[in-house]
């Protein structure tokens, strides 16, 4: 039984590296969209991108969970709480993969960038990366308390501060580079508590 909790709960926080791959095929898309140029091609790699970020990014409530068992934080053992995560999971996977499908693609050009974007959403903040960020926030902060870990709960911070603070700069730099900070601070403490329990 222990050996199985040990291989899931390494199996969610590697759900982080997959999140990892997700950002880097975005950027690297975002880089060459002016190459591509605009057409059914772009468009459709712009559609994986978005599919990417529907799949992939709700599982970040999961690499919490995983986190917090390396951490030995009690909640995270009990299995109501593997239940809740995997259930939140998938509601937002479907949820996100719903807003798609009633969405279409237009092209864009932002700070001469070429990309297409989802047109038909709903207004306000997105509801899925609201939620999730809202768990991490959660989780980092049972970790600071319990093992005064900060790191984590200070790359969240950041990652909130900013994209709720509108910044003079007309880039999208500066949200690559929150992007690039919170990130960071997750793959540190991804590090740190599957090197710890290995230790």
């Amino acid at each position: 039984m222990f050996l199985y909790r040990t291989r899931t709960s390494h199996s969610f926080t590697y759900f982080l590296l997959v999140v990892m791959l997700g950002l880097i095929y975005d950027n690297g898309l975002l880089a060459i969209g002016l190459f591509i140029g605009e057409g059914s091609t772009l468009e459709t790699l712009n559609l994986w991108r978005f599919l990417g970020h529907a799949f992939f990014t709700p599982t970040l409530v999961l690499f919490a969970l995983g986190i917090g068992r390396h951490a030995k934080l009690q909640w995270a053992k009990k299995n109501v709480t593997l239940y809740s995560f995997l259930l939140i999971t998938i509601t937002l996977i479907v949820y996100e993969i719903t807003e798609i499908m009633h969405q279409t693609l237009q092209p864009v050009v932002e700070y001469g960038i070429l990309r297409y974007t989802l047109v038909g959403a709903h207004s306000g903040p997105p509801i899925m990366v609201l939620i999730v960020t809202f768990i991490l926030l959660l989780v980092s902060i049972s970790l600071f308390r319990h093992t005064k870990w900060n790191v984590m709960l200070i790359g969240v911070v950041l990652m909130i501060a900013g994209s709720a603070i509108p910044l003079p700069i007309e880039s999208g730099a500066v949200t690559n580079t929150f992007e690039l900070i919170f990130m960071t601070a997750l793959m540190m403490t991804m590090s740190k508590f599957l090197l710890k329990e290995a230790g």
